[in-house]
């Protein structure tokens, strides 16, 4: 590289003579008249020195000014963002710096565009406390710069930059510019990081002020400049023997030999400072704080000084700091010829466990230096650009919204998080950005059904759904369906278990039906049982009567029933079972039967639900029409929260499986969805990505996932995973995103902070892409359109103002939602149908005692609710 700029160099004094010749040829014709002759001979031969070395002048400060001109043209900015992990290697440092000298140019390009200048700006704006880094280059060694601050600083970030952001109003304040110290001190060695091993940094970033500039500017230059710089010094101590050195001047000879190994390289550097606060006391104080500071740091053998502009100096007009030129002005003395180990003490980013990393607390006043944070990143523009909104993205310069694109939302996701860590903020925003991007187009956008057993959320939702009905948006309410199935509702809906999905095996809806109302069961051997409920089940779907759970107990207990239902079953392996079935056998498999049945009649909810012989809901409508459904299932029991829940997702699932490949997208939405788990669960999540259907499970902690199967396909086939901050449940997340987030720092994100992991998709290929991103508290409004303030009575009246509004979106539901009392009344009347059969049979006393006890109780409780 050396050899690179020396060579340059004598071709560049090469053009020089021959254009003194070309000159002093042009000046020949005025030397032979007879005018020349008459002047005095001295003139005769100065005046053709004086022209020629007025003319080398002109073209030299002309190509300057040329050069200043198209430096400024040419120059392209910069921001760097310094990551977390950044450590010091003096090593590595040097080498960073010694490739700016690596970008020298050719010399006919150097008479072209001039040398490369560089440049490096530290600003703290007025008003703030934090420090940006910026670095200014030529636009022909963009590619050079990219890779070099990518090499060794790989986890960083670098961010284009207009010029207009690096243009600043630096009219009022004060500055000045760093000179080498006279006399001796001007050609002995500055501080080399190698050899001191500590960055300074950060010291010299804390220390800024508000409204300072820092400002390097610096060129790769020739070995020859340097030499001029340490000449003096270097041959007055090679004349002196070893023995006539004093102590001082023996370890100075020992580091000039250590330091000018003729290997290094070299910089001409400008160092200027401009602070621009309207106080001119506070200004001076901050740039002479500032310049004492690098004066210290680069202080060694030998040193340099700030020299600050005084108010009459015209000088400070022209301080480099401000102007966006790379190519500084040629003031007096600014211009230090420096080596790469010098140089190095100021081009560096300070290591990561600095306090200038650390947002400073009152009273602490130091600069703050902007940074990525642990897992912050930026986004390419085609990453997470589309699609459903998860929050604003983490980042010190770039947040923007980010999204996930509706069919990543079709291979399932997961939101997990601990209580309180704002994992109800991340679910609403979700959701309603959803449902606004469905609001502006219903015919083409995704919908979902939320199933929601604290109500807290759907009130929220409902709260800014009729706020946005009462500023006048069309929420396209005929699409809205809303299903209260807590204990005070006024109206229910009909999910009976035995009711026959078209198209789908009866003996495989019975044995779903089965599997869902023994899943509360604790035990494991449950084999036989299943078994059993599962005939009986299929018994009653052959019938040409429609059934509920009601029937299974009839079926059981009543022999008379029995042998009329049975007469109708068509299946002969199930007319085989019934044959078969021994007295004893039979009377051990079904007290369990009836022990799982029995939460599901004796609490009036489940009831009210199960007991009905409709399936009210249409789902296949509210899948391809777009139907947005929310249900309400606050209070309602664990086991019979898992049999609803379940038997809603079964549903989906076997709806979404007879759709056509390309179908409208719909998503279920699962809020503790630990309460739920059943082997289809992890059925859905294998498969139902080919059929437009996403299931999205909200729970705290994947931790309390227990079911083996489950948990593998959670951990395998989820495609998106959000999380906010955990506490035991962190080890599971980690492993879930592939170390992506570890535990330690999933468990301090913030409040209303997520980390996502999902992937994106570009050219048709899928990346893994991770971020975090942060949302607002849940707002809510007053019906006079004010927000609502955050845990005060207001807040509580707004969410009722929204369930409200939600009761109203189930009374306009009649073809789903019946009023209680009619349900109650044709429970009763098929009890009192069970009842009439059971006493027309021949020896009701025998039957009592092919039945165990709890088959007797559990008769009981079903004429007591007779009476009711």
């Amino acid at each position: 590289m050396k050899q690179t700029v020396n060579r340059s160099q004598a071709k560049t004094e090469v053009i020089l003579a021959l254009l003194a010749s070309a000159a002093l040829f042009l000046f020949l014709p005025l030397i032979k008249s007879a005018a020349f002759a008459v002047l005095p001979s001295i003139v005769q031969w100065a005046l053709p020195m004086v022209v020629i070395l007025g003319i080398l002048a002109a073209v030299k400060g002309g190509l300057h000014i040329y050069h200043r001109h198209r430096a400024l043209q040419d120059v392209r900015f910069y921001r760097i963002l310094p990551s977390s992990d950044i450590a010091l290697d003096v090593n590595e440092v040097l080498m960073f710096t010694r490739s700016f000298g690596g970008m020298a140019r050719e010399w006919l390009e150097k008479w072209e565009k001039g040398s490369p200048y560089f440049r490096v700006r530290y600003m703290r704006p007025l008003n703030s406390n934090q420090v940006a880094i910026y670095i200014g280059y030529p636009q022909d060694k963009v590619d050079s710069v990219k890779d070099t601050i990518r090499n060794f600083y790989p986890s960083c970030e670098i961010h284009e930059v207009a010029h207009q952001e690096m243009k600043l109003d630096l009219k009022q304040g004060t500055g000045g510019f760093f000179v080498f110290k006279s006399g001796r001190k001007k050609g002995l060695p500055l501080t080399s990081l190698v050899e001191k091993k500590k960055s300074y940094m950060g010291n010299i970033l804390a220390s800024m002020k508000p409204g300072t500039v820092l400002d390097l500017q610096f060129t790769p230059t020739k070995w020859k400049e340097l030499e001029e710089r340490v000449g003096d010094v270097m041959e007055d101590l090679k004349e002196k023997s070893t023995k006539d050195l004093n102590p001082h001047e023996s370890v100075q000879k020992k580091s000039f030999s250590k330091r000018l190994t003729g290997r290094e390289y070299t910089f001409a550097a400008t160092i200027s400072i401009w602070n621009n606060q309207p106080d001119m006391n506070k200004a001076k104080a901050a740039v002479r704080s500032l310049g004492n500071t690098i004066s210290d740091v680069l202080s060694h053998d030998g040193g340099v000084r700030f020299w600050r502009h005084s108010r009459a100096n015209p000088l400070r007009h022209w301080n480099p700091a401000k102007s966006i030129n790379p190519m500084p002005l040629p003031l007096p003395k600014s211009r230090l010829v420096l080596t790469d180990n010098e140089l190095a003490n100021l081009t560096h980013l300070p290591p990561s466990d600095h306090k200038v990393y650390e947002e400073p607390q009152p009273p602490d006043v130091h600069a703050f230096l902007v940074h990525l944070a642990e897992n912050q990143r930026s986004l390419a523009d085609w990453e997470l650009n589309k699609g459903a909104y998860l929050g604003k993205l983490v980042h010190p310069i770039r947040s923007r919204d980010v999204l996930v694109d509706y069919e990543q939302l079709t291979k399932h996701f997961i939101l997990t998080g601990a209580t309180g860590m704002g994992k109800s903020s991340n679910l609403v925003e979700f959701i309603m950005g959803m449902f606004q991007d469905w609001v502006e187009n219903p015919d083409d956008n995704p919908a979902a059904t939320f199933i929601d057993p604290a109500q807290e959320t759907i009130a929220i939702i409902m709260n800014r759904i009729r706020h946005m009905k009462e500023k006048g948006i069309d929420i396209r309410e005929k699409k809205i369906k809303y299903f209260n199935l807590t204990y005070n509702s006024v109206g229910t809906i009909g999910l009976n278990l035995l009711h026959k999905t078209e198209g789908y095996p009866l003996e495989q809806v019975a044995k779903q039906a089965a599997e869902l109302i023994l899943s509360t069961a604790n035990s494991t051997n449950l084999t036989r049982t299943k078994r059993y409920l599962a005939k009986a089940i299929q018994t009653l779907l052959e019938d040409d009567q429609p059934h509920n759970i009601l029937g299974i107990e009839d079926l059981f207990r009543n022999p008379d029933f029995r042998a009329k239902v049975t007469a109708k079953v068509k299946d002969p392996t199930l007319k085989r079972f019934w044959d078969n079935l021994e007295d004893k056998e039979f009377n051990e498999e079904v007290e369990p039967i009836l022990n799982r049945l029995d939460p599901l009649i004796s609490d009036k909810t489940a009831r009210r639900i199960f007991c009905q012989m409709e399936m009210a809901l249409n789902i296949r409508k509210y899948m391809d029409d777009g139907y947005w459904v929310f249900i309400n299932i606050l209070g309602m029991e664990e086991s019979t929260i898992k049999t609803v829940v379940g038997h809603l997702i079964n549903l989906y699932h076997t709806t979404a499986k007879k759709r056509p490949k390309g179908a409208r997208k719909h998503y279920l939405l699962i809020d503790e969805a630990h309460l739920v788990q059943i082997p289809l669960l992890a059925k859905i999540l294998y498969e139902d990505r080919k059929f437009g259907f996403g299931l999205g499970l909200i729970t705290q902690e994947v931790g309390q996932f227990n079911d083996e199967e489950l948990v593998k396909a959670i951990r395998t086939q989820i495609g998106m995973v959000l999380s906010t901050a955990q506490n035991e449940g962190s080890k599971n997340v980690e492993k879930m995103t592939k170390e992506h987030f570890s535990a330690k720092f999933l468990e301090k994100l913030p409040e209303r902070h997520v980390a996502v992991y999902t992937r994106s998709k570009k050219d048709g290929r899928s990346t893994v892409t991770s971020c975090i991103v942060s949302n607002e508290p849940p707002r809510v409004y007053l019906p006079d359109g004010k927000e609502a303030k955050h845990g005060t009575t207001d807040e509580d009246k707004a969410l009722q103002w929204g369930l409200e509004f939600a009761e109203e979106l189930m009374a306009n539901c009649k073809d789903e939602v019946r009023p209680i009392e009619e349900v109650d009344e044709e429970i009763a009347e098929y009890i009192t149908g069970a009842k009439k059969t059971e006493k027309s049979a021949k020896n009701p006393e025998d039957e009592t005692t092919n039945v165990s006890a709890k088959a007797q109780e559990y008769k009981n409780k079903i004429n007591k609710f007779k009476k009711e």
